[in-house]
């Protein structure tokens, strides 16, 4: 990349536009990942602890079974109004729920009305999601006008990051401190300056979107645009299913099945996360050097490394879980870093907001959504240890028959994958 489009990048016209409010989004997600286990105790109240769980679990679900609507909505206002009226508008319904979820009374002091107010509240932060995390990276690569996607991708799925370890550091003060409230507060009051930053700051890319920049890219012909939906929700579940096993179940995982104390499990995870925020550039970057083949090796990579990984954390020596959780970090990277690239290859500017935003989404919420929640069955109610392995490698293996049929469909379309 050229020092000008680094400068460029670091501009800070650009920088609130599209890097915090991922992080904003991804720390949020985080912080009710962590607090799941005390929101079981504290709005999920039934006779049996598990049952509990689960339900917390599925009240983080929702949020991403609400998602693909909000991808639709704010798609819709991207693609006509501009990234800036849709991302920053995202931002602000994201930073009120979060600040009502830390003023929420808990089920005991008011009943059915607490976890019924998570819910909505979940549900409206999953709206604001799906018109957030495709839409900062929609903007950055078509500012940058297509020239090493992959790697600009990267960047932007760092700030997502930079939100999970920001979110993992604050929940963890905060849980060891019983200020869950504080957490959650804090994320709504810098949404809420993050909003006018970005309507003061932002300019707007109604005038760029069908600009001779972003047409650099063939747009794909009008048969080919359900295969490469299907595909997009794919890479997206898969990348899901990795992530939120990492940014959220892992610390769980550590705890209950593994034994660490919850401060441990906490270093632990920022290891993880840190080496998933490293990983994402340099993927993405080998996604630039390697497209159309990169997924049909990575994919089965990150199956075997599933396995390796989880042998490594379920070992007595430290150094060891330590490695291993390094690892499912950066193996985690090697999907998502490349994969905001790979969701716009091909797509017609007017309708690219909608298009990747919906498919992104639908693949988030009904394959990496409902992963935490999946996971937690099968290892509370059927016992089965390496209950991630399984999950993911299966998930793994559908992802890549998937790419292999997409790949074979657009064989001899330019190969735009």
């Amino acid at each position: 990349m050229s020092s000008s489009a680094t400068t460029s990048l670091l501009n800070k016209r650009i920088l609130p536009f599209a890097f915090f409010g991922n992080a904003l989004e991804f720390y949020e997600f985080t912080i009710y990942a962590i607090f799941a286990p005390l929101f079981a105790k504290e709005f999920f109240v039934t006779e049996s602890e598990t049952l509990s769980f689960i339900y917390s679990w599925g009240v983080f679900a929702i949020a991403f079974f609400t998602r693909p609507f909000g991808a639709f909505i704010f798609g819709y206002i991207g693609d006509k109004l501009g990234r800036k009226v849709a991302l920053s508008f995202s931002i602000l319904s994201m930073a009120c729920a979060t600040l009502a979820i830390g003023l929420l009374p808990t089920y005991h002091t008011a009943g059915l009305f607490a976890p019924i107010s998570m819910i909505a509240l979940r549900m409206i932060q999953g709206i604001s999601t799906g018109g957030e995390y495709n839409g900062a990276a929609i903007y950055l690569i078509e500012k940058f006008q297509y020239k090493r996607p992959g790697f600009i991708g990267g960047i932007s799925m760092a700030s997502c990051v930079i939100g999970s370890l920001a979110g993992t550091i604050i929940g963890k003060w905060c849980y060891s401190h019983d200020l869950w409230r504080l957490a959650f507060m804090m994320g709504g009051v810098f949404g809420m300056i993050l909003f006018f930053l970005r309507f003061i700051l932002a300019e707007s890319l109604i005038l760029d979107v069908h600009s001779k920049a972003s047409d650099k890219v063939t747009a794909l012909p009008m048969r080919l645009y359900v295969s490469k939906f299907l595909s997009n929700i794919a890479i997206a579940g898969f990348n899901g299913s990795l992530s939120y096993t990492l940014f959220g179940f892992s610390i769980m995982y550590l705890q209950r099945y593994v034994g660490y104390s919850q401060q441990e499990a906490f270093n632990l995870n920022i290891a993880g996360m840190s080496m998933f925020l490293l990983s994402n550039p340099a993927w993405g970057y080998l996604y630039d050097r390697l497209k159309p083949n990169y997924w049909n090796i990575i994919i089965i990579f990150n199956c075997i490394m599933t396995i390796i990984v989880f042998n490594m954390i379920h070992t007595p020596a430290y150094m060891m879980n330590l490695l291993g959780m390094m690892i499912l970090g950066a193996q985690t990277g090697s999907i998502a870093g490349p994969s905001h690239a790979f969701f716009q290859e091909g797509i017609h500017p007017g309708i690219r907001y909608r298009f990747v935003s919906v498919s992104c989404s639908i693949g988030m919420a009904f394959i990496g959504g409902i992963t935490p929640g999946v996971l937690t069955i099968m290892a509370e109610e059927y016992k089965i240890a390496y209950a991630p392995c399984y999950w993911i490698g299966c998930l793994g293996i559908t992802a890549w028959v998937i790419c292999k049929i997409m790949y074979k469909i657009w064989e001899g379309e330019g190969k735009l994958v």
